[in-house]
């Protein structure tokens, strides 16, 4: 009886091994390193298997681009339910690196989880232009009366969500942060 019962076990063990199994992505769009996606991009994940809805969220799934900040959007599942398709709610920057993280999180419908966290980035287009610029303002980052200031380094990005790139500069001294909004009309 447990010459049958081990029989029966690697069986049916075998058996599940072929139909349950944790999701393994097979390809996603945009491609990585691609650096010349629309910036209105939908991003796509093609699994194995079907994937549970409920666990894809802005903790399993993340896109952020390099100016435009956390990117929020929908999430639908399409093909089988085997591909997982984020479409954001505004557009990329032009010519911004975009990152897409996906965590052990993400689990099939069988309730397995992606054994490992997956990531990868792409390039948005950019838009035609030329190197004849000019000055048009002059951003002062040393406030009225300040003596000596050592800036540290700045970040141009949306930092209030309003779709446009604000400046933050980070000063070494007087250990502070100075942050630019953008007002819309082209000046801080």
């Amino acid at each position: 009886m447990k010459k049958v019962s081990l029989i029966f076990a690697l069986i049916f063990g075998s058996f599940y091994s072929n139909y349950s199994q944790a999701p393994i992505i097979e390809n996603v769009t945009p491609t990585a390193q691609l650096i010349s996606a629309p910036v209105n991009s939908n991003i796509v994940v093609n699994f194995n298997t079907k994937i549970a809805i409920e666990s894809i969220n802005d903790t399993s799934f993340k896109v952020f681009g390099r100016w435009s900040g956390p990117m929020m959007g929908s999430i639908t599942l399409t093909e089988g339910d085997s591909t997982v398709q984020f479409i954001p709610d505004e557009p990329f920057f032009y010519g911004e690196w975009v990152v897409v993280s996906l965590s052990k999180g993400i689990e099939s419908q069988d309730g397995l989880n992606l054994e490992f966290g997956y990531s990868w980035g792409f390039w948005t287009e950019t838009m035609a232009g030329t190197l004849n610029q000019t000055v048009v303002d002059v951003i002062e980052v040393r406030l009225d009366g300040e003596g000596t200031i050592q800036c540290y380094g700045a970040y141009a990005g949306d930092i209030n969500n309003d779709g446009y790139s604000d400046l933050s500069v980070v000063n070494e001294i007087p250990n502070d942060i100075r942050l630019f909004l953008n007002d819309g009309q082209g000046g801080y």
